[in-house]
C-alpha cells in the first residue's frame, strides 16, 4: 500500500490510424475530477458534413445563354500578383464562389416562376369551370326554351 497517493493526470490518447479516418473530427479533453482520484477523460466527435459548403455543378446552367459570359467575366478579372498555381487557384475559388451566387438567384427566379405558372394554371382552371358552367346553363336554357314552345 502506498504511504502518499500520486496524483497524475492522463492527458494523451492513442490513436491507430483507422480510427483517425473513421472520426477525422474527433477530440479528447480531461474533465474535472470530482469523486475520484481518476480525471475522466471526454471524448467527442462530430461527424463532418461534407456537403456543407461542397460545390457541384448544375447541369441546367449549361443550357443558360449567360454562362459563358459569367464564366470568361470571372477568370479573366485580375488577380493581382499571383502567380502559377496559386493563380489558378484564386482563379477557381472566385468561379466558384460566382456559381453559387449565380445558382442562388437562378434558384430564386425559377421558384417566382413556378409561383407564377401555377397562378396562371389555377386562373386558366378557374376559366374552364366558369365556361363549363356558361355552357351547361346555356344549353339548359335553350332545351327548356324548346319544351315550353
Amino acid at each position: 500500500m502506498r504511504s502518499a497517493p500520486t496524483f497524475a493526470r492522463l492527458d494523451q490518447v492513442l490513436v491507430c490510424a483507422d480510427w483517425e479516418d473513421k472520426f477525422p473530427l474527433c477530440s479528447a479533453s480531461g474533465l474535472p475530477r470530482t469523486m475520484s482520484d481518476h480525471v475522466p477523460i471526454l471524448l467527442q466527435s462530430r461527424v463532418p458534413n461534407s456537403k456543407k459548403g461542397q460545390f457541384h455543378f448544375e447541369n441546367l446552367w449549361s443550357d443558360s445563354e449567360d454562362l459563358a459570359d459569367i464564366v470568361q467575366d470571372s477568370w479573366n478579372r485580375p488577380t493581382g500578383e499571383l502567380l502559377g498555381a496559386r493563380r489558378v487557384a484564386f482563379k477557381l475559388k472566385r468561379l466558384k464562389a460566382k456559381f453559387k451566387s449565380w445558382g442562388h438567384q437562378r434558384r430564386i427566379d425559377r421558384n417566382k416562376d413556378k409561383v407564377q405558372w401555377k397562378k396562371e394554371i389555377a386562373t386558366m382552371n378557374l376559366i374552364e369551370r366558369v365556361m363549363t358552367f356558361q355552357t351547361m346553363r346555356d344549353h339548359r336554357g335553350s332545351r327548356q326554351r324548346r319544351n315550353s314552345q
